[in-house]
């Protein structure tokens, strides 16, 4: 899928959460209701789908939702609550939401170590290829400063397998006149 459409599609997904979450903590009982907690669970969606923006966004409209349902229940709109808000349905909800809350947790440190992990691995190959240009720096100069064929060619064999950790290395040249090549 292209990244657009994903995007689309986690911002839909944010939104329609919005709105279930917001109209069944309107209808079962307002910010007392184990379904506005769940709010919490869709910043972590959010932030985690969307990024950083999107987090700021959903966490203020979740402010401005509990502050209009409180509105709402203090000048006595807010409808009956569709369940009765006992103590072991709010703990119900509350504990759900926590485990809800480990997975996400889980999740992203799960994606952390696996970022740290290929980060690591590119550091190593950086490292690697470092090391090799550093040789062929070090080809270059000696190249420069070494005018007999018959010393560079054994120091550069020699450099060559060493530093890129090859077994074995030749170097072959063609000898125009007799149509061979030697080493």
């Amino acid at each position: 899928m292209r990244r657009g459409y994903v995007r689309a599609s986690a911002k839909v997904l944010t939104l329609t959460l919005f709105i279930i979450l917001g109209a069944s903590a309107y209808y079962f009982g307002g910010v007392r209701s184990t379904n506005f907690f769940s709010l919490i669970i869709l910043i972590f969606t959010s932030g985690w789908l969307l990024g950083t923006n999107a987090t700021i966004v959903t966490t203020t409209a979740s402010v401005l939702l509990g502050l209009g349902l409180v509105y709402l229940e203090n000048n006595n709109l807010l409808p009956e609550s569709l369940t009765p808000n006992t103590s072991t349905i709010l703990l119900g909800g509350l504990i759900s939401n926590f485990i809800l809350v480990a997975i996400f947790l889980h999740l992203a440190t799960q994606n952390l170590k696996v970022a740290l992990n290929s980060a690591r691995t590119n550091a190593s190959e950086l490292n690697r290829r470092a090391i090799q240009l550093e040789s062929v720096i070090d080809m270059g100069r000696v190249a420069a400063s070494i005018h007999s064929i018959d010393d560079l060619l054994p120091y550069a064999v020699n450099l060559i397998s060493e530093r890129f950790g090859f077994y074995h290395v030749s170097i072959y040249l063609f000898d125009k006149a007799s149509a061979q090549s030697r080493w």
